[in-house]
């Protein structure tokens, strides 16, 4: 008598089935070879894109924000040699800032030193509205996956990242539709934007199991700390100087901050840090400039910025003297 187990198992290799997934994994793996060359929707993407496909050799590195991304390309536009400006934008916290610094090691040689434009690096939960387009789609590395399974402690956050990571087709699914004049393309563009949009300290809700996992894991810290502590290790470990540099601010913002800009707590715990880490480096203010200098009270308008990054280049040449 035959096996039914056996001959069920016969029919479902002779069924749709079976070629349905092979189709779909082909599919997908083609896409996964060819779509990342041809789709970018930001400046993260092409961060990420580059440090796949190019090699480095720079003696000073640089990340950070959007207002640091600004400093870091003029910075570069008035003296080519003096740093590799990879800044990108704060959406990313330090989780991100992380990443990118390890994806810079594992294929060029150390720097000497590290700029980081950040204003709290002990800021931030990965819950922000922004972190699914500058996370979840972008840092897709197994490695990254696991850890950020592992500090997130949420099935729904991993699943997502792990869609991205196998279904190319879902991660480039807005660039694609755009290239398919018969689909409805402003429909389905505005998805991610709304998804995506709104102010980056608004975030998304946590469950109980959630929260109570993270505190576990990080012991009351954020996930931006974690990833801090790491980041620091590391350049400790490979002898990497770091210079922390928080972004430059209107004289409203300052006015709105107080006493020591709001500062005094953040300085503090850089300053306990710093007798962990002797490469820690950070200034304890942001310079201030008069409002009309910022276009939307956070960014520089574009007439002074070439302006204010000498002002940091002759900053940074000053604080990495021996």
């Amino acid at each position: 008598m035959r096996n039914r187990s056996f001959i069920s198992n016969f029919r479902w290799l002779r069924s749709g089935l079976l070629l349905s997934v092979l189709a779909v994994l082909a599919i997908e793996w083609q896409l996964g070879r060819t779509l990342p060359g041809h789709y970018f929707r930001h400046e993260v993407d092409d961060l990420l894109y580059s440090l796949d496909h190019r090699s480095y050799d720079a003696r000073v590195l640089s990340l950070g924000n959007s207002v640091g991304r600004q400093l870091d390309q003029g910075i570069h536009r008035l003296d080519r040699g003096f740093l590799r400006p990879m800044s990108s934008n704060a959406a990313l916290e330090m989780t991100g800032q992380y990443f990118l610094l390890c994806r810079y090691l594992a294929r060029n040689p150390a720097p000497e030193s590290l700029i980081l434009w950040v204003d709290n690096p002990f800021y931030g939960d990965l819950r922000s509205v922004y972190t699914e387009n500058y996370i979840q789609r972008c840092f897709l590395r197994w490695r990254e996956i696991g850890l950020l399974a592992w500090w997130r402690g949420s099935p729904t956050f991993t699943a997502s990242m792990i869609s991205y990571r196998l279904l190319p087709s879902f991660r480039y699914r807005v660039d694609i539709q755009k290239d398919i004049p018969i689909l409805g393309v402003r429909e389905v563009n505005l998805a991610p934007q709304v998804a995506f949009g709104g102010r980056p300290q608004s975030a998304r809700k946590q469950n109980a199991l959630a929260r109570w996992w993270q505190r576990w894991v990080h012991g009351g810290q954020s996930i931006s700390t974690t990833a801090f502590e790491r980041l620091l290790a590391l350049c400790e470990e490979r002898g990497i100087r770091i210079y922390l540099i928080p972004a430059p601010i209107s004289s409203r913002v300052a006015l709105d901050r107080g006493p020591q800009q709001g500062r005094a707590e953040i300085n503090e715990r850089l300053a306990e840090l710093q007798k962990k880490f002797d490469v820690l480096h950070y200034e304890t203010e942001s310079r201030v400039y008069p409002d009309n200098e910022f276009v939307d009270g956070t960014h520089f308008v574009e007439g002074v910025v070439l302006a204010r990054a000498a002002e940091y280049r002759d900053l940074l040449q000053e604080r990495m003297k021996p």
